[in-house]
C-alpha cells in the first residue's frame, strides 16, 4: 500500500514481490546480490553518447544483467565481439587488413591484425583496451567455472565486467568512427 516506499526499495536494488488478498503473487522487481548491482542512473550515464540502435542492444544486455549478472556480463562481451568483427570486416573491405582476419577468426586475431595496420595507428589505445577486455573477461563470462576460486572470480567480477564493457563499447566505437568505419554492430 505504500508505493513511495516500494519505489524507494526498488531504486536501491531490493527485490519486491506483492501478494494480493486472493493469494496471487506478482514479481514487481527482481533482485541480485547488492555487490553486483548497477543502478539505472549509472547504466544510462554510459549510454548517453550512443545512437538508439546500439542503446537498444545494450538495454537488452542490461535487462539480462538485472536477472542474472553472469548472463548480462557474457552478453556485453558478445556485443563487444560484434563491434570487433564488424570493424574487421569493414577494414578488410578497405584493404587495411587481410580478409582472413575478418571471417571466422577470433576477435583477438582481428584486433591483432588491426594493431598491425598503419591505418589504425591513432586507435591503438582503444584497440588495446578492447583486446585486454576480451582476454580478461570473455572466457570467464562464457564458461562454467571449474572450481570454487574461478566461481568466486566470475561472480565477484560481473559488475566490473559489465561496466567496463560499456566503456569499451564507447571508446572502440568512437575510435572506429574516427578511422572512417561505421562504428556499429
Amino acid at each position: 500500500s505504500d508505493q513511495a516506499e516500494a519505489k524507494r526499495l526498488i531504486a536501491h536494488g531490493f527485490g519486491l514481490i506483492t501478494v494480493a488478498s486472493d493469494g496471487q503473487v506478482q514479481v514487481r522487481a527482481s533482485a541480485i546480490p547488492l555487490i553486483q548491482r548497477i543502478s539505472d542512473a549509472e547504466f544510462k550515464a554510459e549510454l548517453k553518447d550512443l545512437p538508439p540502435a546500439i542503446k537498444r542492444r545494450l538495454v537488452e544486455a542490461y535487462d539480462r544483467y538485472l536477472h542474472s549478472p553472469p548472463t548480462g556480463a557474457a552478453d556485453i562481451a558478445e556485443v563487444i565481439e560484434g563491434f570487433i568483427l564488424k570493424a574487421g570486416k569493414e577494414a578488410a573491405k578497405k584493404g587495411w587488413i587481410d580478409a582472413k582476419f575478418s571471417k571466422g577468426q577470433t576477435p583477438a586475431s582481428t584486433l591483432d591484425a588491426m594493431q598491425a595496420a598503419s591505418q589504425f595507428s591513432n586507435s591503438m589505445a582503444a584497440i588495446g583496451s578492447v583486446r585486454g577486455y576480451v582476454a580478461e573477461y570473455r572466457n570467464v563470462s562464457h564458461h562454467f567455472p571449474k572450481n570454487k576460486q574461478q566461481a568466486a572470480i566470475k561472480y565477484r567480477e560481473c559488475r566490473h565486467a559489465f561496466l567496463d564493457g560499456l566503456k569499451r563499447v564507447n571508446s572502440f566505437r568512437s575510435s572506429m568512427k574516427l578511422r572512417g568505419l561505421s562504428g556499429s554492430l
